[in-house]
This record gives C-alpha cells, structure tokens and sequence, in this order.
C-alpha cells in the first residue's frame, strides 16, 4: 500500500472515530445541558454562534489560498518555501484577530434582534457574546492546520478536532453545572478553542516565528486566489449559516432548540460524510499533479463520488427512519417539531452537502475557485429567496427546506458541467453515479414511511435492537444493490491490505 492511500484511510479512519465520538458524548450531554440552562438559552447560544461564525469571513480566504500555496511547495519537499509560507499566513491571521474583534464588538447593539431576547436585562447576552468574542484569538489555528491537511495529515487534525468538541462538552456541563446559564456554553468553547491552538501547533511540527513584516513574494502566492475565496466563503455564510437566525427572528429560540435537535443525528453524520470528501481530496490533488488531470484522476474522482452518496445514503436511511423514536426517548416530546418533514428534508441536504462541498473544495486547493464563483452566490440567493418565501408557510423546517431548493436548482444542475468543462469528466457519468443511490435512499424512505407498520420500540433497549436491525439491514442491501462486482473486490482487496499491515 502506498503511503497515499495509507494517509487516505488514516484521514477516513479518525474522521469517522471523531464523528462517533462526537455524537456519544451529544448523546450523553445534551438533555442534562437542556435541563441545566433550559431551551431557551440553549437556542440563543446557537444564534449566537452563528452571528460568531461570520466574524471568520474576515479569514478574507485565507485558509483555502494557503492550502493551494503549500501544495506545490510540499510536493517539492521545499522546507524553506513551506516555512516562508506558514509565516506569511501567520502574519495575516494576526490582522485577522483585530478586525474580527472590533467588528465583533460593533454587533453587540444587535444581538437582541438577531435573537428575539425577552428578558429585562441584557447582560447575560452581551457577556456572553463578549467571552465568545475571545475565540478570535485563536484564528491563527487555521495557519497549522491548512498545513497539516496540504501534507495528508488531517488524521492529526481530526484527533484534535475530536479532543476540542470533547472539551467543549465536558467545560460546558461543568460550567452549566456551577450555576453559569447563557455563559456556560460560551466558555467551555472558549477553554477548549485555547486547548487546540497549543496542539494543532504542537503537532504540526514547524516552528513559524511571529512577524509583522510583509513578505511581497510569499503574500502574492497566497492572495492569488485569495479574492474568488473570499467570495466563495461569503456565498457559503450566506446560504447555510443564516438558517438560526431566520428561524430565531420569525419563530423564537425555543423553535431554534427544536430544529436543531431535530436534525442533530443528520448533522453530525452530514460532518462525518463532508469528513469522508476532504479525506480524499489531497490525494486527488497529488493525483491530478503527477498524472495531469489524466484518466487515474477522473476514475477515482468517480470512485470518490459514487462512495459519498452511497455511503450517505446507507447512515441516512435509518435515521429517517428512527429519528423519531429517538428524538422521544433522547430529549422529549416537548422538544421536538410535530412529524417527521424536518428530518426527511435536511436527510437529503445532508447527502448534497458533502458532496458539493467535495466538488468546491478540489476548484479550490487545485487553484481554481473562481471558477465556482458563479454557483456559490447563486446558490446563496435562490437559498435566501426560497427560505424566506418557505418559513411563512413551514415554520421552522422553512429555512431547510430552502437550502434543498437551492441544491436542486443550482448545485445538482451547475457542477457536473463545470467539472466535464475543466477536468474531462462526463456529466452523464457523473449524474448517474450521483442520482441512482439517492434515489433508491429517498424511495426507500417513501415508501417505509407509506406502507411500513410503526416499530415497537418502547425503550432504549429496544431501540438499540430496532436500530441493529434497520441499520443493518440497510448497509447489506444497498452495499449488495449500489456497488458493482468490480467495485467491491476493490474494497476488498484495499481493506485486506489495510489488515494485513
């Protein structure tokens, strides 16, 4: 086995630890952290995260300019190159911490819009936000690990990752648990952003010395595509990021709560999957290197595709399916929206996601972002159209169902060409390998939820056995019916390599 492939697997392999890890200890945690702060703080932290979130659009495209960087310089195993690099970057991100501070502070007025506050005092919200706002200190984060994901390392990024979301969890319960309401979410994410920045740093292994002096040279390589990034970025925040803040305004935090446990499941395994998509793309950058864009790259570019959407469609399926049940044994009905349209929906944007995700991410790393320009703001704007026009009639399930519509009417329709533009792929070939898995997941789930009698889960017990069951039978028959004979005997093949060594 080539170490490639060797740090493919390790990427795939601690990505899905991470994911499992994850949702274990959100399992645990999140009813005793309901019952801790109540649901409406728990919604207004979510906001209020995601107001945060676009505080990192003064990234300006960093992030993914210094991944397109590195790559040719770690290919040459050019040490100087690669730490002239990380410096520059690094001289960025400490421009970078300013802005976001001072823009953070000039939102603070606000915070009571944006997420519906009822109470008297507002000095909870602003505190809260302003411990938050401490998080920017460790934006020089992404300089590390834009640098452990060019040289195929994510494996390590993905450990920290994992250690980071752990610490998360565990600071808020406690801090939730000393008497801190709206405050404690805020500072365990704080404790545990500190914690990463030390280790994603520690494990990089380069030592970047700290400069405000403006390389010309090593700045002009990173901003090349700095500018389509940051257009592209902003396209992002502006149509999956703005689904809290819709729903915060039009129907309270209290219905925040409720989306977000709603889809919860959906969401960690839609991270897992867009997890599955960036374990693959530094290998198929290498690919598209060394064999110029030739036919190994546009085969495991196929390869990649199919296994996403089918891998999606397998952890997907039974979750529509049992979410329900879930939802009533994990946090209540009182917690939950009526019926199951909330999950069905973000199922399926959960399977467009990560694929698309993986399709803008290799425009991007192999230099070619502004070419997907166009798509991101389309995207974007169909997203807000639709999600504003839905939420008047869908409530809650009104912003995700517009970020649906806007999968089906730009993303489904716009990246299949453009990638038989640039790389010689065909758009036949990739609709078919994209299309027929999802639809034999979404047919599936229809026809379960028409004609399929209600499972008698009256427990944890049962549901653990109901849930063996339905996810077991669900991997056996769309591995059998999804993967060809060929294709098979390759997984095969790769995971006996895998166990031999």
């Amino acid at each position: 086995m080539s170490e490639l492939t060797r740090r493919t697997l390790l990427n795939l392999v601690t990505g899905t630890g991470k994911t499992v890890g994850i949702l274990a200890l959100t399992f645990f945690s999140t009813p005793l952290l309901l019952r801790l702060i109540g649901a409406s703080d728990f919604g207004t932290f979510k906001v209020l995260f995601e107001v945060l979130t676009y505080l990192n659009l003064l990234e300006m495209g960093v992030y993914g300019s210094l991944i397109s960087a590195l790559l040719p310089a770690i290919q040459r195993n050019d040490a100087a190159e690669i730490q002239a690099l990380l410096r520059e970057g690094l001289r960025k991100y400490l421009w970078v911490i300013l802005f976001a501070t001072a823009v953070g502070l000039g939102l603070m007025p606000f915070l009571t819009y944006f997420t519906s506050w009822e109470q008297d005092s507002t000095r909870p919200l602003f505190v809260t936000f302003g411990i938050m706002l401490l998080n920017s200190l460790f934006i020089p984060t992404h300089t590390f690990r834009a640098y452990l994901e060019a040289s195929n390392r994510g494996y390590v990024a993905h450990l920290i990752v994992w250690f980071q979301n752990t610490l998360f969890i565990l600071a808020s319960l406690s801090f939730a648990a000393l008497g801190f309401k709206l405050e404690a979410q805020a500072l365990g994410l704080v404790l545990s952003g500190c914690v990463a920045m030390i280790l994603m740093a520690k494990a990089s292994g380069v030592k970047v010395p700290i400069s405000f002096r403006r390389s010309e040279e090593h700045a002009a390589k990173i901003s090349a595509n700095q500018r389509s990034q940051v257009l592209n970025e902003l396209a992002g925040k502006v149509s999956f990021h703005c689904d809290n803040l819709l729903i915060a305004v039009f129907a309270g935090p209290v219905t925040v709560t409720k989306v977000f446990l709603g889809q919860r499941v959906v969401q960690i395994l839609q991270g897992q999957l867009t997890g599955l998509g960036q374990a693959a793309w530094a290998s198929l950058s290498s690919l598209y290197y060394s064999d110029a864009g030739g036919e190994a790259f546009k085969l495991r570019f196929l390869e990649m595709t199919k296994v996403l959407v089918v891998m999606a469609v397998i952890l997907l399926v039974p979750v529509c399916i049992l979410n329900e049940s879930f939802l009533r044994l994990w946090v209540g009905e009182e917690h939950m929206l009526p019926g199951n349209t909330l999950v069905y929906v973000a199922a399926v944007n959960a399977l467009f996601f990560p694929l698309f995700g993986f399709f803008s991410f290799i425009f991007t790393v192999l230099g070619k972002p502004k070419e997907i320009t166009r798509i991101e703001w389309a995207q974007a704007l169909v997203n807000i159209s639709a999600s504003l026009a839905l939420t008047s009639y869908l409530g809650g399930v009104g912003p995700i169902a517009g970020t649906l519509v806007s999968f089906l009417v730009v993303s489904l329709v716009r990246y299949p060409w453009l990638i038989q533009r640039h790389f010689g792929i065909s758009s036949l070939a990739l609709y078919r390998t994209i299309l027929a898995p999802a639809l034999a997941g979404i047919g599936t789930v229809f026809c379960w939820d028409r004609f399929a009698v209600s499972l008698p889960i009256t427990d944890w017990a049962s549901f653990f056995l109901c849930a063996a069951g339905v996810g077991g039978a669900s991997a056996a028959v769309f591995y059998l019916l999804l993967f060809t004979r060929a294709e098979k005997e390759l997984f095969r093949s790769r995971l006996s390599k895998v166990l031999r060594r």
